[in-house]
């Protein structure tokens, strides 16, 4: 800070810092409102992560020629595998990575019911995922508030319908 020929030391004028504080508040809250978690939007991408992974399943038990299941219950959800060597009701969980991994839920997400071919699937019971023809499945989930179905097709399709709250 030069000294003016008064004698007196220049320095910043309260409306200088006023603006520099303002500056520095205005970049903090950006970065936490542009960075924070976004839990609605994370349910939303949950639902589509299912949705995919049924798919897939689907179609690797189709053409992969393994006997997958699937199943979910209050804490989340899980894919299975049939054991060859214990027979067709003996499933084993598959914990590999990838799509089939199981998941426990995240918040403002959860999968509320599910039905094969019109019949129940109570939590816990596996929903098998191969057959000669592709199984008619829904799912019902619940993403941030927002309530919506996965429904499979007879071509092997996995399809996401959304309704209004619930």
């Amino acid at each position: 800070m030069p000294i003016s020929g008064t004698g007196r030391s220049r320095g910043f004028t309260l409306v200088e810092l006023l603006v520099v504080l303002t500056v520095l508040a205005l970049m903090a809250t950006a970065v936490t409102l542009g960075g924070g978690f976004d839990t609605r939007l994370a349910a939303r991408e949950e639902g589509e992560r299912l949705r995919l992974a049924l798919e897939r399943a689907l179609l690797d038990g189709l053409w992969g020629n393994r006997r997958l299941g699937w199943s979910y219950d209050a804490q989340g959800y899980r894919f299975w595998q049939a054991d060859p060597q214990a027979g067709a009701e003996h499933w084993l969980p598959l914990d590999e990575e990838g799509p089939f991994h199981g998941r426990a839920y995240l918040e403002q997400f959860q999968v509320l019911a599910a039905e094969q071919e019109g019949q129940p699937i109570a939590p816990g019971q596996v929903l098998l995922l191969q057959s000669q023809a592709p199984p008619l499945f829904t799912v019902v989930l619940r993403a941030a508030g927002e309530r919506s179905l996965l429904r499979s097709t007879p071509t092997g399709q996995v399809l996401r319908e959304t309704g209004g709250g619930g």
